[in-house]
């Protein structure tokens, strides 16, 4: 049974190619839509699909990464789409040979276009869904049948065309099972672990009780467990970043990240209810060298009219050009994004101790104002576990902090770690575990009451964690787990929230500060957060991390 004719496909891609280098969608389904960039900027290492709500639509609700193609093009298949829903996309990219982090200097965005994907197959299975838990080598597919069918049988196929070059390789022949017609899950074993395949249910309509005609459902892509997942060596974990002294997504290399929750009270605690307007950040980056620190600041008030009308006034002009320059805390406002991401990586080969946990590395503070002028947030460095989250976000005992950390003459504390290059400094060792593999450190309520060490810290509850993720350990688009010497690869897919999407769902940070007997303020702006990442499930169905 043929379900596409891929040559006709890639026939099509190209002639529309050749009649012009405008973005085009290629292929699509109810679920899912391909779409190629044939005109890529050379000098490009990477670009990444904005998918917008409309055409009048400021900022993206989800992005995905990808890399060139040999012939220079760029494709991609975004999937997990809704069924007869236009999708508004831009594509951006990001010059190479660039020192900087991934997530400063990138282009413009190109034009929007839009694609809309079809309507459910009628008489087809529907919702076709993943059941039960993550496996190494099967997987569970459910889906909703239709009550006129026959019989059913459930095709799977490597799926080798939704990688990096999505557009440009030809998909695998499907393989099918039989199914008996009152069942609506199939367990599918002896896959390939770390392997992303497509599924498709094929029902055999009745018609007067006899066989008729068939109807194919549109794929599901499922996910195996990378092989060492069971054993704990590989993990899969969901983490959330808010950019810092940027309006764009600045992604996770050599950045910190937090489960949803942690960051939630994070943003609760610090987040100013400020705009940094994009164009104050793009008047002063044609006069100033954005994101160095105190050389910015003396650059932009040294300019002869001072900072720009568009950077206001008062507070939000000190704010604004704070933000542009890299200094201060905190470093991001109501206008930055909030990103989603699902991390794959490799478990740290260190065993737990006093400062991390079993599997992962000694938590590493990235882009930290403790840095000082080492730190640029355009290619911000990591130190060891800086003093303040060490008491007042995880809350070490006591006797653990002072083996690492002491008070200077100024009452400020410095933190060593067992990376650190020594001699009481807060700079990590080049190669060593933590600038390789990612650390994690819990968050606690209630959210930094305990600010000085304690042996205890009564009624401390973990809500979360905190993670470093190294640029040092940092899988390219494009690459596998464990490549190079890589340790952790972040999804191409992610979603994006912002402070106004927190507002919409009750978000209120001006709600009382956690005591050791109140947490509520806490919890209730934990909720917000986390329905407001669930209602981009209007735009996108959900997708359990590594699935």
């Amino acid at each position: 049974m043929v379900l596409s004719d891929y040559s006709v496909l890639l026939l099509r891609a190209c002639v529309m190619a050749s009649a012009s280098l405008e973005p085009f969608c290629s292929d699509v389904s109810s679920v899912s839509i391909s779409t190629i960039w044939p005109s890529v900027p050379d000098g490009i290492d990477l670009v990444y699909l904005g998918l917008f709500d409309g055409l009048r639509a400021p900022r993206p609700f989800a992005l995905q990464t990808a890399t060139r193609a040999a012939n220079g093009n760029v494709g991609v298949t975004v999937i997990d789409l809704l069924p007869n829903t236009t999708y508004t996309f831009r594509w951006r990219s990001h010059p190479a040979n660039t020192h900087r982090n991934i997530g400063w200097d990138w282009r413009p965005y190109e034009p929007p276009f839009t694609c809309t994907t079809k309507a459910v197959v009628q008489g087809a299975a529907s919702n076709l869904h993943r059941v039960g838990p993550l496996q190494e080598d099967s997987v569970t597919v459910g889906w909703r049948r239709d009550t006129s069918s026959l019989v059913h049988s459930v095709g799977i196929r490597s799926a080798p065309h939704l990688g990096p070059s999505a557009a440009f390789l030809a998909p695998a022949d499907f393989t099918f099972t039989a199914v008996a017609p009152s069942e609506s899950t199939l367990t599918l074993r002896g896959l390939v672990p770390g392997e992303s395949y497509e599924v498709v249910v094929v029902s055999v309509l009745a018609a007067g009780g006899i066989a008729s005609e068939t109807r194919t459902s549109d794929p599901l892509v499922v996910r195996t467990a990378r092989k060492g997942y069971a054993a704990g060596n590989v993990r899969y974990t969901e983490m959330a970043r808010v950019s810092e002294f940027t309006n764009d997504v600045d992604f996770l290399d050599n950045h910190d990240s937090a489960t949803p929750a942690a960051l939630a009270v994070l943003m609760a605690t610090w987040a100013k209810e400020v705009n940094v307007s994009d164009e104050c950040l793009d008047t002063l980056a044609r006069l100033c060298k954005r994101g160095y620190g105190n050389e910015c600041l003396a650059c932009v008030h040294g300019l002869p009219t001072g900072p720009p009308q568009s950077c206001g006034y008062g507070d939000t002009q000190r704010y604004s050009v704070n933000f542009f320059c890299g200094q201060g805390w905190p470093s991001f406002s109501s206008s930055t994004p909030m990103a989603l991401y699902c991390v794959e990586n490799l478990a740290a080969p260190v065993p737990k101790g006093p400062t991390n946990s079993e599997g992962w590395a000694e938590y590493i503070s990235c882009d930290a104002p403790e840095a000082g002028d080492a730190n640029h947030p355009p290619d911000p460095v990591c130190i060891c576990w800086c003093s303040w989250d060490r008491i007042a976000v995880s809350n070490l005992p006591e006797d653990v902090y002072n083996d690492f950390c002491t008070v200077g003459t100024n009452g400020k504390s410095t933190c060593t770690c067992d990376d650190s290059v020594g001699n009481g400094s807060i700079f990590l060792r080049a190669n060593s575990t933590s600038t390789r593999y990612v650390s994690k450190s819990p968050v606690t309520l209630p959210y930094i009451y305990y600010q000085t060490p304690s042996a205890t810290y009564p009624n401390a509850v973990e809500v979360g964690a905190n993670f470093g993720t190294p640029k040092g350990g940092s899988c390219r688009d494009g690459q596998i787990l464990g490549d190079g010497g890589c340790t952790w690869k972040r999804s191409a897919f992610a979603r994006l929230i912002y402070y106004s999407d927190l507002d919409d769902h009750g978000w209120n940070a001006s709600l009382p500060r956690d005591t050791p007997s109140n947490f509520s303020g806490s919890r209730h702006n934990i909720a917000s957060f986390l329905s407001a990442v669930s209602a981009l499930s209007r735009h996108i169905s959900p997708r359990c991390c590594g699935c």
